[in-house]
């Protein structure tokens, strides 16, 4: 299999799977969206998790989705491409196939320029020394100080709080920030970016953006992925409250701190406490709102729920049948090869008895037929008798040997009865076009194999011409 084939069969399976999880997707955010809808009353931590675990089945439908469906989406005759609802042409496939790479290579590009800023950042920013921080914020970060315990640091090249994690977890205040507010007013600040680092969101957020950027293409992700990252920060706010019971001391601090962060450009792949506009409107409403849910812990049926759907939306895709379906323009247009209902049988071998009764017609009863032609048999040389009467040059010249030339004689009709017949073998070939009700053209092709039985003509033979059939 050359180079090119291999290409075309992964371009196809590759748009298959982008099919397979664009429907998937579909079925799992309905069912996310009509779960949230009847339990309102779920705090944002379960939120969140029911709309991560939507954009995870996502992922796992665009890599398992329809994997154990027959072929992967090749068509070989009309069969399958009849019970597809889309049948596009296989170059298309490919086509799609190298968009989507570059556009993907390029979100994941700017992934890793955001991750290479959080490890720039991490290097150039000032390490405070526990010792000097106010007892509260000692407090505060001894309290909190488990499997993934956090320095704090200032830098000028942040504009919010700003929690950095994966190998080195560390929370970076603007410089500056110490002085502008209390311990009091820090507090709940610390605990927010703390409350980041213990929930792993730095890993979360990163999955999400890496997701983002190879299923670009779905709309489902471009939908959840702002709720994704509202509900965020929402589950850490509900933290802090958890541990203050200060809400409106704690919508005062974001206030201000969004203020100071207007028209501001943050760090990409950072959970800062405030980032936009519109995003820390909504969370101020929460963290005021009397009514919202005082518990912090995921309702975990929800996310089982969502588990299951996404194991129900493989296994039904894997069942299904193939929604887009490709025609392989690399090999001939003859979509099927159907033999002929009555075939022909060719002819028997033929028998001693079958030559012995062959008719050969005479010469020239032949060539008075207009069309016709007479077959002849190769004379024999007859032995020379030198005759008395002949010169000594003549008889020295007959028996001399000399090249042969072919001549033309007249067949006699005992030698053309007498002549073997020779069978030529040859193909024939017969095709036929239909069209099916899918609007494919259908070609069919009988091959016939044909032995004909001929006489072999005398080169001897005046004015006739051997004929080829």
């Amino acid at each position: 299999m050359t180079p090119s084939l291999d290409l075309n069969a992964i371009a196809q399976f590759s748009v298959q799977r982008m099919v397979d999880c664009l429907v998937g997707g579909l079925f799992l955010s309905l069912v996310a969206a009509l779960l949230l809808r009847f339990a309102r009353r779920q705090n944002s931590g379960t939120r969140f998790a029911v709309w991560f675990s939507v954009l995870g089945g996502i992922g796992v439908l665009a890599v398992f989705g329809g994997a154990w469906v027959s072929g992967s989406g090749h068509v070989p005759s009309g069969a399958l491409a009849a019970r597809s609802a889309i049948t596009i042409p296989g170059s298309w496939a490919l086509y799609l196939f190298l968009t989507w790479i570059s556009i993907a290579a390029a979100g994941l590009v700017r992934v890793g320029l955001g991750l290479w800023h959080l490890y720039d950042l991490r290097k150039t920013c000032t390490e405070l020394d526990p010792e000097r921080l106010n007892p509260l914020l000692q407090e505060t970060i001894a309290r909190h100080a488990g499997a993934r315990s956090a320095l704090l640091c200032v830098s000028d090249r942040v504009q919010a709080p700003t929690a950095i994690g994966f190998f080195q977890p560390a929370v970076v205040l603007p410089a500056g920030l110490m002085e502008e507010l209390s311990a009091a007013e820090l507090q709940p600040v610390l605990l927010h970016e703390l409350a980041h680092l213990r929930r792993w969101d730095d890993w979360t957020n990163l999955l999400q953006k890496i997701v983002k950027a190879l299923l670009f293409f779905h709309p489902v992700v471009w939908w959840i992925e702002p709720r994704i990252s509202l509900e965020r920060e929402m589950a850490c706010d509900d933290a802090v409250l958890a541990e203050t019971a200060n809400p409106r001391a704690y919508a005062q601090c974001l206030v201000h701190l969004a203020e100071k962060n207007l028209l501001k450009r943050g760090v990409a792949l950072a959970q800062a406490a405030v980032n936009r506009i519109g995003q820390t409107s909504r969370r101020v409403a929460q963290i005021l709102d009397v009514n919202r849910p005082s518990a912090t812990r995921v309702w975990k049926p929800a996310v089982a729920l969502v588990a299951v759907s996404s194991c129900m939306s493989v296994a039904l895709l894997a069942r299904a049948p193939q929604l887009v379906a490709f025609t392989d323009s690399s090999a001939p247009r003859v979509v099927a090869v159907v033999p002929s209902t009555n075939p022909v049988a060719p002819p028997p071998a033929p028998t001693a008895d079958v030559i012995a009764k062959a008719r050969v017609p005479e010469a020239g009863h032949d060539a008075q037929r207009p069309g016709s032609q007479a077959l002849v048999a190769e004379a024999k040389p007859k032995p020379f008798t030198p005759r008395a009467d002949q010169p000594p040059a003549a008889i020295s010249a007959r028996l001399t040997p000399q090249a042969s030339v072919p001549r033309a004689v007249p067949a006699k009709a005992s030698d053309v009865r007498q002549a073997e017949p020779v069978p030529e073998t040859f193909l024939l070939f017969v095709e036929s076009r239909s069209y099916a009700p899918t609007g494919m053209t259908e070609w069919q092709i009988a091959v016939w194999r044909v032995t004909v039985l001929r006489q072999a003509a005398s080169p001897a033979a005046k004015g006739i011409s051997r004929k080829s059939i």
